[in-house]
């Protein structure tokens, strides 16, 4: 079939072979959370950005994109509009969501994770994969370290279309001023997205710094769960200031490449034959 931007949703299912054939096996699944991003993004974000560049990358390198999770791995439940279900809740959901992309054939299954709450989370879900043999291999990607690897390139990149000011803007970010949750990279994503989403105006009234309460425990090598909130209770971090959405639509697009390099790599890789001689191996079967 024709290649285009291949959304299962928008797939008849008389097209799906086809469009699995295009995509060389490989599905992505956006996953994100519905959470607080300080007092000017949207609840929803997280799985905005990993819908955007994962249909984004799968028009550079093909692959089947399919809906959206919002869902995700979430316990701050002190501020308002976040959506906390159960961890095993989460996890039964992907488990049954990717067998029944396995069961369309679909050999290579990418997980694209906006929230990065969901990592922990991700690591577990993906070992338990290896409890019983299945037809695909399950990977993810997390949109945080696409977002580095786009801010390096956009800061470097002779070519950049960014102007002057923007690339100030940019150098200053990767020398460390603009990080963090809904600060200035995840500000940028959402004006390239839609620029109405994102109320900046409203940015201070909510504190965003970090009180570092509990960075004894931190710097003894002492983890914690409420780490995080001890830092940040208002489950917000980072000064959003000079967020634009030329800044945005560039990011989003360096970001969708980098993960198009993600999935070519998935594609040339071994891990379904490695995954089949550990099932030899470990199960006999």
């Amino acid at each position: 079939m024709e290649h285009r931007t291949m959304l299962w949703e928008e797939l008849s299912g008389w097209e799906l072979d086809a469009a699995r054939d295009t995509a060389g096996g490989v599905c992505l699944l956006p996953f994100g959370a519905i959470e607080s991003h300080g007092p000017h993004l949207p609840l929803g974000t997280d799985i905005m950005a990993a819908r955007t560049v994962a249909a984004g990358a799968a028009a550079i390198e093909p692959a089947v994109v399919f809906p959206g999770n919002p869902l995700g791995f979430l316990t701050a439940t002190q501020v308002p509009g976040n959506i906390c279900v159960s961890f095993e809740l989460v996890t039964q959901l992907l488990r049954e969501v990717c067998a029944e992309i396995g069961r369309h054939g679909f050999t290579r299954i990418i997980i694209v994770n906006g929230h990065g709450g969901n990592q922990a989370g991700l690591e577990t879900f993906i070992q338990s994969t290896l409890v019983e043999p299945k037809s695909y291999v399950v990977y993810s990607v997390y949109v945080g370290w696409l977002r580095k690897q786009a801010f390096d390139h956009l800061n470097t990149d002779t070519d950049s279309p960014l102007s002057e000011e923007d690339r100030a803007l940019v150098a200053e970010h990767v020398a460390g001023r603009g990080g963090g949750h809904a600060g200035f990279g995840e500000s940028c994503e959402i004006a390239g997205i839609d620029e109405r989403l994102v109320q900046l105006e409203r940015a201070y009234d909510a504190d965003f710094a970090d009180q570092d309460r509990l960075a004894g425990l931190r710097e003894a090598g002492v983890f914690t769960w409420n780490d995080w909130y001890a830092r940040f209770p208002n489950n917000y971090s980072g000064d959003p200031a000079g967020t634009n959405a030329r800044i945005g639509r560039a990011l989003l697009a360096q970001m969708s490449t980098e993960l198009a390099g993600s999935i070519a790599a998935a594609k040339s890789d071994r891990a379904p034959e490695v995954q089949s001689e550990y099932f030899e191996r470990a199960i006999g079967r």
